[in-house]
């Protein structure tokens, strides 16, 4: 697991803003997604890995995946994130 001493210390690439870990029911509709064909990074390039974890930016925009307990803070491999953003439900 990703330590509380290198959050403090890591950045968002694009953003420079502090990162966080996500949740897991993010980090499981995204496992979805990949396993369906439909996740990409910022680059374009298909998700074929299941994530182990991922890192979120402040305005949570943006996704830096982790696999095998390594985060990949590479600009390119971002995952956005509007995609998996809920609509706020309407009141009557």
């Amino acid at each position: 697991m990703i330590s509380s001493t290198f959050l403090t210390i890591v950045r968002c690439p694009i953003r420079h803003s502090a990162l966080h870990m996500a949740d897991s029911a993010l980090i499981a509709e995204i496992n979805v997604a990949i396993q369906a064909g439909k996740a990409q990074s910022l680059n374009g390039n298909p998700i074929r890995q299941n994530l182990d974890h991922g890192l979120i930016n402040a305005d949570r925009s943006l996704l830096y995946p982790i696999f095998n307990e390594i985060p990949t803070l590479v600009s390119d491999a971002a995952i956005d994130l509007v995609p998996y953003q809920k609509e706020p439900s309407a009141s009557p």
